[in-house]
């Protein structure tokens, strides 16, 4: 952890012997050697907090979204989002939110009938006997 104010002379004076000063390639290699493992670190771990089934899912959208011309074939996720996705990539959130609401309505209808199912396989290991 040296300070950038000490490397800055000998830096520029390695700039200036490499003929890098006032280049686009210069001034890219100076912000890649200083900024990158910066920001790295700091990519790295707001990375590590991401949920693991955040990204699985993350996955499986990416897929859908890329793997699949057929509109009728589309994911729920990924027809919501190319019906509410106007121009120049605008997206009308109340739409898509509604869209998703009534998506949500078949999910919760499976879980209702099949609640008591759940509550017994979640129960059934916790005693003895």
């Amino acid at each position: 952890m040296i300070p950038f104010q000490a490397v800055l002379t000998p830096l520029f004076l390695e700039m200036h012997t490499l003929h890098l000063l006032n280049s686009l390639l210069g001034r890219a290699l100076f912000y890649t050697t200083f900024n990158l493992p910066v920001g790295v670190y700091v990519m790295r771990n707001s990375f590590l907090q991401v949920p693991g089934e955040l990204v699985n899912a993350a996955r499986v959208f990416l897929g859908a979204l890329s793997f699949l011309t057929n509109d009728s074939l589309f994911t729920l996720p990924v027809a919501l989002s190319n019906v509410e996705t106007g121009t120049y990539g605008a997206v009308n959130y109340g739409l898509l939110l509604a869209g998703a609401v009534i998506a949500m309505i078949p999910c919760i209808i499976v879980y209702v009938a099949l609640q008591r199912y759940y509550v017994r396989g979640l129960v059934s290991g916790a005693l003895k006997g």
